[in-house]
């Protein structure tokens, strides 16, 4: 019976011992590979700034054609809004003012 509680504590001392050698070999292993990371970081960096001006050109492409699109869509909308505009000059009550005051009994 006391062989097996020394047999699972050094078990349990050599799971230690692998977990501390593998969080040391991942530590230098990141600081190896650091270096390639920030080279690779920078090139991406220099890759967006070249690519920049045509993503701003694709964009503003895109939206002036969204917005001709959209105008072709609204152009049969102008009757409506026509009609609706000469209904309100029609019907808007022109007797009262701003600066007149109602009264109530």
């Amino acid at each position: 019976m006391v062989e097996l509680i020394v047999l699972a504590a050094l078990a349990f001392a050599a799971l230690i011992v692998v977990g501390v050698l593998l969080s040391v070999f991942s530590v230098v292993g990141w600081f190896l590979w650091l270096p390639f990371k920030i080279v690779g970081w920078a090139l991406r960096l220099l890759g967006m700034l070249i690519a920049l001006p045509f993503i701003l050109i694709a964009c503003t492409l895109g939206g002036l054609g969204l917005l001709l699109g959209t105008g072709f869509m609204v152009l049969p909308l102008l009757p409506l809004l026509a009609l609706g505009g000469l209904g309100w000059w029609l019907f808007k009550d022109r007797s009262r003012h701003a600066s007149q005051a109602r009264v109530v009994n």
